[in-house]
């Protein structure tokens, strides 16, 4: 499941490329959104949560671990023990807080006719620094719309 999602992360920053689009985006962000499809397509493929309990909480666990030492600590390196054991800690509760926000996004793309706006929409306000502006806005939310669906698609295949 690392794998897949890190392979989401790769695959949205190829759209960002396509686009031509150089501003920077929060890498931690990213990856909680790449969590976020993985983990609910991998809960809908197996039919529900009990099932699928040990198998995500082993990739949440890697996936913390992994942005707590690929982001976290190359972004401060300095950083003391407190700091890294708060951000280590608080990093499941903002994936819960995204998640939340990620899954009524993506009910309401569901909808004929949305290219996920709800979902680009959201996934934007999160994944840069500083606001984007309305050309931006409008430039990516296809595209993005696009590349949520295709990892769904992905994922959904690939954990069935």
């Amino acid at each position: 499941m690392c794998g897949t999602c890190l392979a989401i992360v790769d695959f949205m920053t190829e759209v960002l490329a396509k686009e031509h689009f150089d501003r920077p985006v929060n890498p931690t962000e990213l990856t909680a959104f790449a969590m976020f499809v993985v983990t609910e397509s991998y809960t809908l493929a197996k039919k529900g949560i009990a099932e699928t309990r040990t198998a995500l909480d082993t990739f949440h666990l890697d996936m913390t671990n992994y942005v707590t030492n690929e982001y976290f600590l190359k972004a401060h390196p300095n950083a003391t023990d407190e700091e890294l054991f708060c951000f280590h800690d608080r990093f499941p509760e903002v994936l819960g807080v995204r998640y939340g926000a990620y899954r009524e996004a993506i009910r309401q793309d569901l909808k004929p006719n949305t290219i996920f706006r709800s979902s680009s929409q959201l996934l934007m306000a999160h994944l840069f620094p500083t606001p984007l502006t309305k050309q931006e806005h409008e430039r990516l939310l296809v595209p993005l719309g696009l590349a949520i669906a295709h990892s769904y698609v992905q994922c959904l295949g690939f954990f069935q």
